[in-house]
């Protein structure tokens, strides 16, 4: 048995449309300046810091980075 298709959204939907966001969820993201799915998507921590990008080869010993990888 196939689950049926979600429909699909748009960066524009309300994020009360998003699956496990109801009236309650989207209140408070509201209250973060997050009404829609293109907001959440856009949102950083509070204590989000992008300083530099380096390749794995140029980290240095000890150091704390994100790693994005494919």
């Amino acid at each position: 048995m196939n689950e049926p298709a979600r429909p699909r959204l748009s960066l524009q939907d309300s994020v009360q449309f998003l699956p496990g966001v109801g009236p309650g969820r989207a209140a408070a993201l509201s209250k973060l300046g997050i009404e829609t799915a293109g907001d959440l998507l856009e949102h950083l921590p509070m204590r989000y810091e992008r300083r530099e990008c380096r390749t794995v080869e140029n980290l240095d010993e000890g150091m704390t980075a994100t790693i994005v990888g494919q």
